[in-house]
């Protein structure tokens, strides 16, 4: 009988002790899961900076435009990625273009042009689908752009009024104005470009006519050096 007693008190004893365990997390498990919760944050979070733009994509879709400075959230990754857009003021330079001018005298001229990405999200996606979001590609377009322009363009003016000695006849910034309103259009419709300055930093008599030139201009009372240098300007 005490056996018995003896037996039931362990079995009882042994019930008891396995109920009673309570369940410690670990300072190990404790750090894992702090560090798991950081990084889903994180990953559903996207800092959008100052001069930049900040495109979701779900499943390779842009789905969102975001232009607001700020944290913005998004569901993690691979469902939503983020595309980094640049819209901070850029500059390039056309080369020197061998151009005509309306009274059949041929010029050197090179421009500069400021343009940017405009913080609007219907141009936003229009330069990502154009250029894939890679600017020195749109350089590229715009020099092209403007080496067209600067052709037409110039054949809308005659010589004294791009070059004289007399600085009420020169019409460097209609030259100018037309030349941005031609390149504008051109680059706003197909790559959502928006085109801020346009202007000239050389203009140079093409060798070849320049002493006819010079002859030209000195019947009409006009005074020309060998290389005559536009007005100068920086975006």
């Amino acid at each position: 009988m005490s056996t018995h007693h003896h037996h039931h008190r362990e079995h009882g004893h042994e019930h008891e002790h396995g109920n009673a365990t309570p369940f410690r997390p670990t300072p190990r498990l404790a750090i894992a899961v702090v560090v798991g919760l950081a990084v889903l944050m994180s990953a559903c979070l996207v800092l959008v900076s100052p001069g930049q733009a900040i495109v979701v994509t779900r499943f390779g879709n842009p789905i969102r435009v975001m232009t607001t400075p700020g944290l913005a959230a998004k569901l993690p990754a691979p469902i939503d990625n983020t595309v980094a857009v640049d819209l901070r003021l850029r500059t390039t330079s056309s080369g020197l273009h061998d151009v005509g001018t309306r009274d059949g005298l041929r010029i050197l001229v090179q421009a500069y042009i400021a343009w940017q990405i405009p913080d609007d999200p219907e141009h936003i996606r229009q330069f990502l689908r154009a250029m894939r979001n890679q600017p020195e590609i749109a350089a590229e377009q715009l020099r092209s752009f403007t080496g067209s322009a600067l052709e037409i363009t110039a054949s809308s003016f005659d010589l004294a009024s791009l070059v004289n000695t007399e600085p009420g006849q020169i019409k460097l910034d209609q030259f100018e104005n037309a030349l941005r309103k031609r390149i504008d259009e051109q680059a706003l419709k197909v790559y959502g470009i928006t085109i801020r300055q346009v202007g000239l930093e050389r203009l140079t008599l093409a060798s070849d006519t320049l002493s006819a030139t010079i002859e030209r201009m000195k019947g009409a009372g006009n005074g020309c050096g060998g290389k005559v240098r536009a007005r100068a300007a920086h975006g």
